[in-house]
């Protein structure tokens, strides 16, 4: 019958520690080699074309998303909308964020609402508080009212705007909004609001007119 002897615990280590060390010195040998094989079958990196989308519900989560747009913005922040959705931002401080902002004296803020025959003093308010020098923040009205969906837009980076329709009250839980930072789609709307921007009146000369109207009408009656 076949004997075995017991081989020695040092010996077995040593052996051991050589079969890794060649291990080690044939993968060094071949490391080129496997380098210019993992280039050669690695995709091609492209450049994101259809970019990201997200459903956003609720206003809180609305405007937790609108703040982080404000506190991300480099250059520009362009925002449409309504008189009840100004007071109700305001409410939330998004536009102290915006007041406060670093950045604030390199940044354009510019918005769009409506203020055909709606109450102002809101709205008032908020340009009361405007800081004077160092912000640069314009408000304009429609000629043709607003004609447009609800949407902020940062740096031609990234846009949000509600698919929820317009109403008279302030956001409530049923807003609902499409965040993208589809490139063709935030171009597509910045477009849309710079030709609305080219035909509207300033805020404040239009609050001047609505009041004169007022007066007038009340000293005729």
């Amino acid at each position: 019958p076949a004997r075995f002897a017991a081989v020695p615990f040092e010996t077995v280590l040593d052996s051991r520690i050589r079969a890794r060390q060649e291990e080690t010195a044939r993968i060094e040998a071949q490391k080129k080699e496997l380098l210019q094989y993992w280039k050669n079958i690695s995709p091609t990196p492209t450049e994101r074309s259809t970019g990201k989308f997200a459903v956003i519900e609720g206003s809180q989560k609305i405007h937790i998303r609108i703040f982080q747009m404000i506190t991300n913005t480099r250059n520009q922040l362009f925002a449409v909308a309504t008189l009840p959705g100004l007071s109700c931002a305001d409410q939330l401080g998004l536009f102290d964020a915006i007041f406060t902002h670093p950045s604030r004296s390199r940044i354009e803020f510019r918005f769009l609402t409506d203020l055909s025959n709606q109450d102002s003093r809101a709205l008032k308010e908020i340009l009361k508080r405007i800081p004077k020098g160092g912000l640069y923040l314009k408000g304009r009205t429609p000629d043709i009212g607003l004609q447009s969906p609800r949407m902020v837009i940062r740096d031609e980076e990234e846009t949000l705007f509600f698919i929820t329709p317009k109403t008279d009250v302030p956001a409530t839980e049923q807003d609902v909004c499409l965040w993208t930072d589809c490139k063709e789609l935030v171009r597509s709307f910045s477009t849309l609001f710079e030709d609305l921007w080219r035909d509207s009146t300033d805020i404040h000369q239009k609050m001047a007119e609505i009041e004169s109207s007022a007066s007038q009408g009340v000293f005729a009656s």
